[in-house]
């Protein structure tokens, strides 16, 4: 049974690592002024968003992500792009009909205007795709 338990969480976490499919986010996408229409290679569509806009560092933010698609799970990483802030991450959550959300606090920096770099993963039957999005605090 242990073996089993062990087995389980082993693949768990090593399906954290598959490969993910590149999906880039349009030109216009920017969190911080307005939700972000995606479209997969498989003509699926959802939309991303980020609220409050304009997000603020050390105050709640929450992640959304909504769509008429099939999701197995989904996660956000956060990372500064202007000065080394390591990487945040939240889960997405189911919350309602087609909609997932995820909360997280951006951490304070020394400087006044921080560019961050939002990788979306969404685990679905087709695979795992992967969609960089860029945001700025501080402005």
């Amino acid at each position: 049974m242990l073996v089993a338990l062990f087995a389980a969480a082993w693949w768990w976490a090593d399906s954290r690592q598959m490969v993910a499919q590149q999906v880039p986010a349009p030109a216009s996408c920017d969190l911080a002024r307005a939700v972000c229409h995606l479209a997969w290679p498989d003509g699926e569509r959802v939309t991303v968003g980020l609220s409050p806009i304009p997000p603020q560092v050390m105050k709640p933010l929450s992640f959304s992500l909504a769509g008429d698609v099939a999701i197995d799970a989904a996660w956000v990483d956060v990372v500064g792009l202007n000065m080394d802030m390591g990487f945040t991450r939240t889960e997405l959550v189911p919350a309602a009909d087609g909609l997932w959300k995820g909360r997280l606090v951006l951490p304070l920096c020394a400087t006044s205007v921080m560019h961050w770099e939002a990788k979306l993963f969404v685990q679905r039957k087709s695979g795992l795709t992967e969609t960089p999005m860029r945001f700025t605090t501080g402005r």
